[in-house]
């Protein structure tokens, strides 16, 4: 049964990725952000990116969040409210990224871009004793590339690490 309705009424997969994007951004958008966080835009060298900073914040802890999506889908607006929910949870801000998309931007465009936001992490005075790497789906390999990247670099690695279905680890 399960055939004979996906060959009759297709998957979402037959949709144009444009339509995809569109119906998870107006989909995901209807999930209220948390008034108990604060949303600040930033620039992350040239990735966008923006921290969501919880009214329980407790010291200088900082979480950077990769986003699933399956690297073609997704973005900061289909986030939001877990990435509020999850700065809330934690009691600490959570610094989340646009990368750049499949198929208008193939690999590595988002691993690249991944790393680049973990350096600005970096330079901006942000302790790596303090960041937990997280993600879900796509980001959890995004954590993965990206910490591989950082060593590879020598860049100071994070604290603890976390992918979607995992307690964190250090």
């Amino acid at each position: 049964w399960i055939v004979q309705k996906v060959t009759t009424k297709g998957t979402t997969y037959q949709k144009p990725i444009s339509q995809q994007r569109r119906e998870m951004e107006e989909r995901m958008g209807r999930i209220n952000v948390s008034r108990k966080v604060r949303i600040q835009r930033v620039d992350c060298s040239g990735v966008p990116g923006e921290w969501i900073i919880p009214r329980n914040l407790v010291g200088n802890r900082a979480v950077l969040y990769c986003h699933g999506g399956g690297y073609y889908n997704c973005s900061l607006g289909t986030h939001r409210a877990f990435v509020a929910r999850l700065a809330l949870a934690l009691k600490a801000r959570v610094l989340q990224f646009d990368y750049r998309l499949a198929p208008e931007h193939p690999f590595p465009a988002a691993v690249a871009d991944s790393l680049k936001v973990y350096r600005w992490l970096l330079s901006h005075a942000v302790d790596p004793a303090s960041i937990m790497i997280a993600g879900e789906s796509a980001g959890g390999n995004l954590v993965m590339t990206t910490l591989l990247g950082a060593k590879n670099a020598g860049l100071a690695l994070p604290a603890t690490i976390s992918r979607c279905g995992e307690p964190p680890s250090a």
